[in-house]
């Protein structure tokens, strides 16, 4: 949602903006072919100079800041496009997150306007990414076992590295964990599900780009499944959902959570984002990297479950049907999630005959 226009200068605040300077970046960016979306979605504006910046990280698109407007004092997210070549997809970004409104997706709060280009405001998320919670929580037996197996080149040194990163014994609270790792993958298939009723593809869902929202003010993250929220976030990739006749989309994403059929430049949709899914929920119920030294994959980019632990719980069948090398018998969200509510305690279940 929009800043209140009492926090932020608008539009037609001639005054305070260089009208000129918006119109570049309007035009710059401008790959639609008409202006009214892009008018609804920067109908609030900011400039940076309006904001302390503080840098939280960097990538090879954007630049990611913690920004705190100086007079209202209100803390959100500023993602800045590095790159002039990108100004056509950071538009598009913009104009979809304006579109956006469910609790599992990261709110869109505004846009700043600088050196001719416009850059989307975002809430701030104080949880961290759920990469980095999986990894206070890694298996230390199992993430040994499968880096010293002949399927895993690295060994050693992926294990001391995940392990240097494990901050948990896995045995403390054990089924809390459990619990706090299936709420977290429901509350993605619930985004999920919103983003593709909206004829939309993420494209690069990934434990990176899952952020926490915490429900409590705690100084630290504890595995109360009550007390963490998965907001899914960067939309940079997002592309419609292709009709069967449509032109294959580029490949885009990150190699580890993607699935087969885009890792061989195929023609894709929107199962992409439920195989993606999948591997989070491997993430997830494992613990362990999606990287294949310890998810492995065969030459086909196909999950090899017999080479992981046996596990019975419903994040493993459900990454097992999400995962399917054919794109066709993945389940969808909604499926996904209909599962969840008829296993909300995460253990063991009988069948799962209502996804096949």
């Amino acid at each position: 949602m929009p800043l209140k226009e009492d926090s932020i200068h608008t539009i037609s605040d001639r005054n305070y903006f260089d009208m000129k300077e918006i119109k570049e970046a309007i035009v710059n960016g401008l790959v639609a072919n008409s202006l009214t979306p892009i008018r609804d979605a920067v109908s609030h504006l900011t400039r940076l100079d309006d904001f302390n910046v503080t840098k939280l990280s960097a990538g090879f698109f954007s630049e990611v800041f913690k920004v705190t407007h100086i007079s209202t004092h209100k803390v959100m997210v500023l993602k800045m496009n590095k790159h002039a070549g990108n100004r056509g997809n950071a538009l598009k970004e913009i104009e979809l997150l304006n579109k956006l409104n469910h609790p599992n997706v990261v709110a869109f709060m505004g846009t700043v306007v600088h050196e001719g280009q416009l850059h989307p405001l975002l809430e701030y998320l104080n949880g961290g990414t759920l990469e980095n919670l999986i990894k206070r929580f890694y298996d230390a037996s199992v993430v040994k076992r499968l880096a010293a197996s002949e399927s895993s080149p690295s060994n050693k040194k992926c294990y001391e590295l995940c392990i240097s990163q494990s901050t948990v014994p896995v045995s403390e609270d054990n089924q809390k964990i459990s619990l706090l790792f299936c709420k977290l993958a429901k509350d993605i298939a619930q985004g999920m599900k919103y983003v593709h009723e909206l004829n939309y593809i993420h494209r690069d869902l990934t434990s990176k780009n899952v952020l926490l929202r915490r429900n409590v003010d705690a100084l630290t993250t504890t595995c109360d499944p009550q007390e963490l929220t998965a907001v899914i976030a960067d939309f940079g990739f997002a592309a419609n959902e292709p009709s069967p006749n449509d032109p294959k989309l580029p490949t885009v994403g990150s190699p580890y959570w993607m699935a087969p059929e885009c890792l061989k430049c195929q023609w894709y949709n929107h199962k992409c984002d439920i195989f993606s899914f999948g591997v989070i929920c491997c993430e997830l119920n494992w613990r362990i990297p999606a990287d294949p030294d310890f998810l492995p994959r065969d030459n086909n980019f196909t999950i090899l479950f017999n080479n992981l632990p046996a596990s019975k719980t419903s994040l493993s069948k459900i990454a097992q049907l999400s995962t399917n090398s054919d794109p066709s018998l993945r389940p969808e969200f909604c499926e996904i999630i209909t599962f969840f509510q008829d296993s909300d305690d995460c253990t063991l279940f009988s069948s799962c005959e209502d996804l096949q």
